[in-house]
């Protein structure tokens, strides 16, 4: 599926671990919002992600996800630079400024 603003990390495909980003909208927001719709996704850094386990229980929902994953990036867009103050965001957002490693 093809979202504005969101690509995936990686190249190597099938995989189990599908990592997202955005060079134009806050990730971790979009993480954030994912959980209202019951998807729990890690955060990553390094550069700013989120990532997801493609596992027998998740598969059979891939509809859902990118579903739910397409209203996340609308509303974070929506939303835009107040959400870097909110949720997931203000904590990745604060501790990324920290050196890596």
């Amino acid at each position: 599926a093809n979202m504005k603003g969101v690509y995936v990390l990686g190249k190597q495909m099938p995989t189990m671990i599908v990592c997202f980003s955005s060079d134009t909208l806050d990730i971790y927001r979009i993480g954030d919002m994912m959980e209202k719709y019951g998807w729990s996704l890690n955060a990553l850094q390094h550069p700013a992600s989120i990532h997801i386990c493609v596992t027998l229980n998740t598969i059979h929902h891939i509809d859902k996800f990118l579903a739910d994953l397409k209203k996340s990036t609308l509303e974070a867009r929506k939303e835009g630079a107040v959400g870097k103050t909110k949720g997931t965001a203000a904590i990745y957002g604060t501790t990324s400024s920290l050196p890596a490693g």
